[in-house]
């Protein structure tokens, strides 16, 4: 804390010489300067802590707080200079090399198995027994209030809209305007719940979440692979029944259960599931958790239908295994 934060520019150069480039360091050098002004303006005491220059033992406790607030907040706006940074390179390898070029996506993991000889049933035998659940709650680390996470988000936001090219200086400088008000609206906000969240307040969390990322990415996903929370017989079955499954509402579990819907795994066979079924019915402990008609209603020039048929939502079908003709 006591090293010296050495700007790469004069203090007497405006913001606006900063959207020159668009570096996560430029990026952090502006909100860096923004969150320096909130600082001389509410608490200037402190701006030596961000400068790493200040003796902090003779702060008081009220002091000491603000301080590691305003540390705080340093450290959460690096974190959005990085990860605007970040993605601006994924898009550029992706519009220079294409979507198979980027590390961490099934199309690069795709394209590296055809390159190296993977047949394609062998892929799409291991994809139709793939499942992903993604499951969200409140980590002790990460308690932020939903007001806060949104506030960040806006600055996400306003970071992505200065690298654009078409702003005049006028309006370039409303948005550093604008970015430095929802900086000053974070330092102004208590970033943690004083008393312990209640149910409500853990809901509007993971709302947050559903509203800013997964409803805008869930056209791409259901566009890509199939409908993500399908009715699998073998996920509610797991879940529903198996000791280790989960969840378990009615603490049912059977041996012969576990064993049909094992059998059935591999290969989404309708036979192992029938038969898991008819085991659990007879235990006298069981739950409806879905009741399918499995049928599918096409045009007959639409092409595939019976490939893209999807075991793990037998009401829908993949697109991208549909033709024309």
């Amino acid at each position: 804390m006591n090293e010296e934060f050495k700007l790469p520019r004069l203090a007497s150069e405006p913001p606006q010489a900063l959207i020159s480039g668009t570096s996560a360091e430029v990026a952090a050098d502006i909100l860096f300067e923004l969150l320096l002004e909130v600082v001389r303006q509410h608490q200037p005491e402190i701006e030596l802590v961000l400068k790493g220059g200040a003796d902090i033992y003779g702060f008081t406790p009220e002091l000491m707080a603000r301080a590691l607030q305003a540390q705080g907040i340093w450290f959460q706006l690096i974190a959005i200079a990085e990860q605007n940074a970040a993605m601006r390179r994924r898009r550029q390898i992706e519009r220079a090399r294409g979507r198979e070029a980027l590390r961490g996506t099934f199309t690069h993991v795709i394209a590296e198995a055809a390159e190296d000889g993977v047949p394609a049933r062998q892929i799409e035998g291991l994809l139709s027994n793939l499942r992903i659940r993604p499951v969200i709650t409140a980590h002790p680390t990460e308690s932020k209030r939903v007001t806060v996470l949104e506030k960040y988000r806006r600055i996400y936001l306003l970071l992505r809209d200065l690298e654009l090219p078409r702003w005049t200086e006028r309006e370039r400088t409303q948005l550093l305007a604008d970015l430095k008000d929802q900086i000053e609206l974070v330092w102004m906000t208590g970033e943690l719940h004083l008393e312990k969240p209640t149910v409500q307040h853990e809901v509007s969390r993971g709302l947050h979440f559903f509203d800013e990322t997964l409803f805008t990415q869930a056209p791409e996903i259901l566009a890509n692979t199939v409908w993500p929370d399908a009715p699998s017989p073998y996920t509610w079955g797991h879940i529903s029944w198996d000791p280790d499954g989960g969840i378990n509402y009615l603490g049912c579990s059977s041996p012969r259960v576990t064993a049909a819907m094992a059998q059935g795994l591999p290969n989404a066979a309708p036979q192992p599931y029938s038969d898991a079924g008819a085991a659990a019915q007879e235990t006298g402990c069981w739950l409806n958790v879905a009741d399918i008609d499995d049928f599918v209603v096409a045009q007959p020039w639409l092409k595939g239908v019976e490939q893209a048929h999807a075991v793990s939502n037998p009401n829908s079908l993949r697109i991208a295994a549909l033709t024309v003709g």
